[in-house]
């Protein structure tokens, strides 16, 4: 198994993150904000807790995500991640790191959630295997107005 790392990003993870993302990744965030991903992403990472991750020996970012708190709560965490397609070099690194990741989320968050694109059916199935529940679909959200699920997962009993 190649090592992977996890990091809190850099501005030139972030760039390169941006420039090279899934194309679902990038439609996702276009249909969201109206915006173009390399835009929006550096414009978004002043005062916020970004992590980088890698899953080549290489030291090159192919996943930014990060849990932001939900407004007048601690216990609810809005999740998200943008990819490159690098992540499907290496389909077990990438699970066992977002296992580990989603573990360490729920040591602060009781509930993580957010919606995703319902086009961008790859992520749909990983959330799904990853214990997220699928809780409504919203047929005009964001900028564009196109349909988007809302997901969750509660921290899992011990």
């Amino acid at each position: 198994m190649k090592p992977t790392f996890v990091r809190l990003a850099t501005p030139a993870d972030i760039s390169y993150v941006a420039n090279n993302l899934r194309q679902a990744d990038a439609d996702e965030v276009r249909a969201a904000t109206g915006m173009d991903a390399r835009l929006v992403l550096p414009s978004q990472a002043a005062g916020r807790e970004i992590l980088a991750a890698g899953l080549r020996h290489n030291d090159r970012a192919e996943i930014l995500y990060g849990v932001d708190p939900w407004p007048d709560t601690d216990t609810v965490g809005v999740i998200w991640m943008l990819s490159t397609p690098e992540i499907y070099d290496h389909p077990v690194e990438f699970v066992v790191m977002t296992q580990r990741e989603l573990a360490r989320f729920h040591e602060r968050y009781e509930l993580l959630t957010n919606f995703i694109d319902a086009r961008n059916e790859r992520h749909i199935k990983w959330l799904s295997w990853m214990g997220f529940k699928f809780i409504q679909r919203v047929e005009s959200f964001g900028a564009e107005g196109r349909p988007f699920i809302e997901f969750a997962r509660y921290k899992p009993c011990a």
